[in-house]
């Protein structure tokens, strides 16, 4: 379900609808159909652990360039991604909200080295390029 929910690009409140509920208590009466806060706290927290462990392994040892990209989402937040590339695939570090600091090099500056630290320690990734 979590997978489900972010590929979808859906609310959480979608576990919630009750068409949603109707069709669950029809097709799969036996299903435990959790909330929303469970969808939050606990379902989509273990996805992306072990989708990043996955992507830490598939990285570990490897060369990889580095590139991020700032944008702003429909929610007027600004966001700054900072991705990996290794091996033909683009793997995600972090994605952070700066929609309340300046844009300031300094800032893109200090954001960088701190991916290039968890890059190094955590990842095990040697960047041989900054895009």
């Amino acid at each position: 379900l979590a997978r489900l929910t972010a590929s979808c690009g859906w609310s959480m409140t979608w576990v919630e609808n009750s068409e949603w509920l109707e069709f669950c208590t029809e097709f799969i009466p036996e299903a435990t159909i959790p909330s929303r806060k469970v969808l939050r706290n606990r379902l989509i927290p273990a996805e992306v652990k072990k989708s990043r462990a996955l992507a830490q392994a598939a990285c570990r040892g490897q060369l990889g360039t580095l590139q991020c990209d700032g944008f702003t989402a429909l929610n007027q937040h600004h966001l700054l991604a900072f991705m990996i590339s290794v091996n033909g695939t683009v793997y995600t570090i972090r994605t952070d909200d700066t929609s309340n600091e300046p844009k300031t090099a300094e800032n893109l500056l200090r954001r960088l080295r701190e991916v290039l630290q968890i890059l190094e320690q955590e990842w095990v990734v040697t960047v041989i390029a900054i895009l």
